[in-house]
This record gives C-alpha cells, structure tokens and sequence, in this order.
C-alpha cells in the first residue's frame, strides 16, 4: 500500500518523511481546489483528509522532540514501619518541587513507628532520609504512590540512607530554619499533624484552587500541602466515632489552627487558615 501511495506521489525508495510531506502539499491543493459541494470529487478529497487525519494521529506526539512531559502533582505516601513504639528522626523529605524537615508531632522527642507522610501535590521523584533514633531498628520504609497498594520502593533502614522513587537519590539539604521546610513556588510549607487513638480516618485537603481526597489515613500522620493558595482547609472525618482525633495545622511553621473530636463524638474535624 505505501510503495503505491509512494508511485502514486512520484517517490521512490525509504522517504517516510518526503511522503508525509507530499501528503501533506496534496491535501492543501485539495482544499484549495474549487468544488461543488455532493460532487464525486469532493467526496474522494474528503476521503483523503481523513486518511491523513488518521495518519498523523498514529505518528508519535511532538514529532522530532525528545523532551519528556513534566509529571503531574500528586499523592506520594510514606510508610515508615517497626515495633510500635520505634523512635526516629526524620533528616529530611523532599520533592521536585518542596522540601521538608520534619520535626515530630507536638511534645514528642521523636517520631515513633508505624507513621504515616503524606505529600499531596507533590512533583516526582521524592526521598525520605531517616535516622534511626534507638537501638532497636525499623523493620522498613515504603513509598506508595496515591492508592497503589504496593510501593514504588521498600528497603530496611538500618543507616541514614535516601529512600527515593528515582534511579538516583536527590542531594540532602540543610533546613534555613528547624521544621521550616522550602517550597521552588516560595508558597509557605503547610503542614497537618494527625494523631489520637482513632487509627484510621478519612480526610479531604485543599485550597482555593482545588481539594485532594486523602487515600489509606492512619494516625500518626503528618501531611504535607505542596504550593497552597491563599486559603487551606482540612476536613478529617474519624472511621470509628468512639475514639478520638486530634488535627494540628502548621503554616510556615507556626501552628495556627488546632482541633479534637473526642472520643463517642461523630463530629468532624475541620482546621483551616488564611494567608
């Protein structure tokens, strides 16, 4: 069929792009060319077009480019699992597009194992550094990507080593300030912290340019809302209403809205601040 459409334009040989191109110049002269409409003519240019259209949809997007697409924002979570209870410190978790120095949750030294780190937002690749804090050692580190139930990477922390989702860990920066991380937009870091004894919730984040549904919440968690807009909000919804849920909301790292469904409550946790 080709070597014909090549006679059939006066091509000879390997010359995809010079049919492509002649092609191209034909469809032109047809939809220059003066014709009445209903006419057989018409009909077979019309049949040509969307031979062409079809053609061209088939060929790779952005023809010639070898640049890659940027990867959208969004949901990364961070398991971090031991023996309840396992101290650690987090040196530090970054984005392409933030960078966080948590610190842990109000009065505490540490974190404690099992604990949670959301990113909503965030810009691929991500990396966790963690520094075991006790002598007992965390079992391992998982990086999910939204409700994938099984992790883009897992290892077993035994040192400060990266956990990371690309080939090659991102270089590790020192805070200008503690638990103040850094964000490429210069937008403030936005921080919930999580906790209580009601294990798993529910939780919608967001701000005036749109919400994010929360996938697998279990407290503790600490959640982070990468490039916020003027206005953020939290609505943190508790699975079993006879436990308690606690949400702390960190702007720039000072806490401006903090929040307590107690226990045998169905109420809603909702925390929000305007900037």
């Amino acid at each position: 069929m080709r070597g014909q459409t090549r006679k059939a334009l006066g091509l000879r040989g390997d010359t995809t792009p010079d049919l492509h191109q002649a092609l191209a110049r034909r469809v032109l002269r047809c939809i220059s060319a003066r014709h009445r409409p209903g006419t057989r003519a018409m009909r077979a240019r019309s049949a040509l077009l969307r031979g062409l259209l079809f053609l061209a949809s088939a060929l790779p997007a952005g023809c010639g480019s070898r640049e890659a697409a940027p990867q959208a924002p969004q949901e990364i979570r961070i398991d971090v699992n031991g023996v309840t209870g396992t101290p650690f410190q987090v040196v530090e978790i970054r984005a392409q597009n933030a960078v966080h120095y948590p610190c842990p949750p109000m009065g505490l030294d540490s974190f404690r194992a099992p604990y949670r780190f959301f990113l909503e937002n965030a810009r691929p690749d991500v990396q966790i550094v963690v520094d075991p804090a006790g002598s007992a050692p965390l079992s391992d580190i998982q990086i999910f990507l939204g409700a994938e139930s099984v992790p883009l990477r897992r290892n077993d922390p035994t040192a400060a080593t990266p956990v990371h989702t690309g080939l090659q860990p991102l270089p590790v920066g020192t805070p200008a300030a503690p638990c103040r991380g850094q964000l490429l937009s210069g937008a403030p870091e936005v921080r919930f912290d999580v906790f209580g004894s009601s294990l798993l919730f529910t939780a919608t984040i967001g701000d005036l340019l749109g919400s994010h549904i929360l996938s697998g919440g279990a407290t503790p968690a600490t959640i982070y809302l990468e490039d916020a807009s003027t206005r953020v909000t939290g609505v943190f919804t508790k699975i079993d209403s006879a436990t308690d849920l606690t949400v702390h909301l960190y702007v720039g790292g000072d806490l401006v809205d903090a929040r307590t469904s107690p226990a045998g409550s169905a109420a809603e946790v909702v925390v929000k601040f305007e900037f």
